[in-house]
């Protein structure tokens, strides 16, 4: 798919275009007899301790619609990096299509404290799963990070609200991923997060 024609399609009653997936968690309720996209990412885990309530049932519905599934794990400043790594793996499981590093908070911690965490966790999933983590956060927030250039082996998942197709910012080259909205509407959800794959 163009990275804008999503854009150019004729959209009923004036809604956003959904892209190519969605993006949810326990604020919205799935469908799977509407839901129309060949994929669907959410939350799994978050910090030490907190179990999103629909992973299990989200998880379950899409390997049995055949929909490639990812679990993604809100990275909370304030809590051991390797504790949230094994926790996340713990709930996901190793059968996941895709695992993400949602990193959007400091909690308290400061830009160079908190890019020291990213490394650690990214590696530690990726040996457990064999699998390359995202990595998932905002254009400024991540400038912020001035993360270290390893961190771009790791697939970048952009969140940027925006019709323009963004610039990735370093150390990455590109994004693989790009969230462009937070009112794309999907048949089966209705609005949510919108993605675009490239």
């Amino acid at each position: 798919m163009g990275l804008l024609s999503i854009f150019k399609k004729k959209k009923p009653e004036n809604k956003m275009p959904s892209g190519d997936f969605a993006d949810v968690s326990h604020w919205e309720k799935v469908n799977f007899t509407l839901y129309d996209k060949p994929m669907l990412v959410t939350k799994c885990t978050e910090s030490t301790s907190i179990i999103d309530p629909t992973f299990n049932s989200l998880k379950i519905n899409s390997k049995a619609k055949k929909i490639k599934f990812g679990a993604y794990h809100f990275f909370r400043c304030n809590k051991p990096v390797i504790d949230q790594a094994e926790f996340f793996l713990k709930v996901a499981g190793l059968d996941c299509d895709y695992y993400i590093l949602d990193f959007e908070s400091l909690d308290g911690s400061n830009p160079y404290v908190a890019r020291q965490f990213v490394l650690p966790f990214l590696k530690y999933v990726e040996e457990k799963t064999g699998k390359l983590p995202f990595f998932y956060s905002g254009h400024a927030f991540i400038v912020s990070l001035n993360l270290d250039p390893e961190v771009a082996k790791y697939p970048l998942w952009l969140a940027r609200y925006t019709t323009i197709t963004p610039q990735a910012p370093a150390p990455w080259k590109d994004w693989t991923w790009w969230q462009f909205s937070d009112k794309a509407f999907f048949n089966g959800i209705g609005e949510c997060d919108g993605n675009v794959i490239k």
